[in-house]
């Protein structure tokens, strides 16, 4: 239970404040064959069956659960600050999720083609080819051809690089330190490649770092000494997902909020429901967090869980088979004794307010513009200890 959040026994805020009824059954979790849920409001060319969903009644907080509350949308505003052009599926883990077929699937579906064009921005893990082979194969597989731009010790000029981004129907960022991906970016002028990307309608896609960068900014272990260059570069590969894990003795460091490109507004947590090495559950951090930077909406992606956005709308995928943070009544599990979901944070009335993502709706309703963004002091710590050595940019 997410002890900061605290709302009144009749679920209702401060006066003035309005708390619409949420509709009935919001608690869906999705089941069934991959493809089945593969039919969606960008998927209008697609054939096969339609998806299948399990219903659950309301979801209602009890006494024991008033931390959690149904997701009642905001004032709508024009697209949310979301781009109509904006395609994309943002995962909560990096190589674990793109190397699921079912979230792979997903992503080339969006393209709208059999064998979409993908181009992997190995940039967060240093391009080093493990964590680029385990976040491609499936694409591979499935017949897409699969380039790379190497951007951590290579400068490839604006040119070069605009015409890399240009030729992608997909774009994947690897998983890794968020933070050196997105100030290495700035500095070569990919950032300003990658918007004009998502205007022209490339999907955009990648997990943990890979989802962290596409929001305003992100719940980062870009302070986490094993995620640095120098750790990572020149090791053996370990295989699996490039978020650490809790081994014997937590090791001493801090999530960080983090910078992100922008396309899309509020704060990404990736790997909500899973500890680190550090010890600290996600999800609690990620409270306290919220708490800290409260102008933002906070967006809480379970490991196995992803948001896809698509033409204004958006929909909640959870892989088959996996464990998450939502159990079967729509509560929040803190052991991850249900399925992957997808949760909704804001500070309201200095308290975090959490409420379980509705499975499909209106990006409109899902994203709000930040009411204020603060920068978090200890980046400049995580900037100097993981620096960005690499050649400067060429000229065009």
């Amino acid at each position: 239970q997410l002890q900061s959040a605290k709302i009144s026994a009749s679920g209702e805020g401060d006066a003035g404040t309005i708390r619409p009824q949420p509709p009935p059954a919001l608690a869906l979790v999705l089941t069934g064959h991959a493809w089945a849920a593969l039919i969606g409001p960008c998927r209008a060319s697609l054939s096969g069956p339609l998806p299948l969903f399990q219903h659950h009644p309301p979801l209602r907080p009890s006494p024991a659960r008033r931390s959690i509350r149904p997701f009642a949308a905001p004032l709508r505003m024009q697209g949310g600050g979301v781009s109509p052009s904006l395609k994309g599926l943002f995962v909560g883990s990096g190589s674990d999720g793109l190397n699921d077929p079912f979230i792979s699937a997903a992503v080339i579906s969006l393209s709208g083609k059999p064998h979409p064009s993908v181009l992997y921005l190995g940039t967060a893990t240093y391009d080093l080819p493990g964590p680029q082979d385990r976040q491609t194969s499936r694409f591979k597989a499935a017949g897409c051809p699969v380039a790379s731009l190497p951007l951590v010790d290579a400068s490839p000029s604006r040119r070069d690089i605009d015409a890399a981004l240009a030729a992608a129907d997909i774009i994947i960022v690897s998983g890794g330190n968020t933070l050196f991906a997105v100030d290495r970016w700035a500095r070569l002028g990919v950032d300003a490649a990658l918007r004009a990307a998502m205007e022209r309608g490339a999907v955009l896609t990648g997990g943990s770092a890979g989802a962290i960068c596409w929001f305003d900014g992100g719940h980062s272990d870009s302070a986490d000494p094993d995620s640095f260059k120098g750790a990572m570069v020149g090791s053996q590969d370990a295989g699996g997902d490039e978020s650490s894990a809790l081994q014997g003795e937590a090791k001493r460091w801090s999530y960080i909020r983090i910078p992100g490109l922008g396309f899309l507004p509020g704060l990404c947590c990736p790997h909500h429901d899973r500890v680190q090495s550090n010890g600290v559950l996600r999800a609690q951090d990620f409270d306290t967090m919220m708490e800290k930077h409260g102008g933002e909406r906070g967006i809480a992606i379970d490991h196995w869980a992803a948001l896809e956005v698509c033409e204004g709308e958006y929909r909640v995928l959870s892989v088959p088979g996996k464990e998450g943070s939502v159990l079967p009544d729509g509560s929040y599990s803190s052991d991850t004794k249900g399925v992957a979901g997808v949760w909704v944070k804001d500070l309201v009335s200095g308290a975090v307010v959490t409420k379980l993502c509705p499975p499909s709706g209106a990006a409109a309703d899902l994203f709000r513009p930040a009411s204020e963004i603060r920068s978090d002091p200890r980046v400049e710590g995580a900037r100097a200890a993981n620096p960005d050595n690499g050649p400067a940019p060429e000229a065009s």
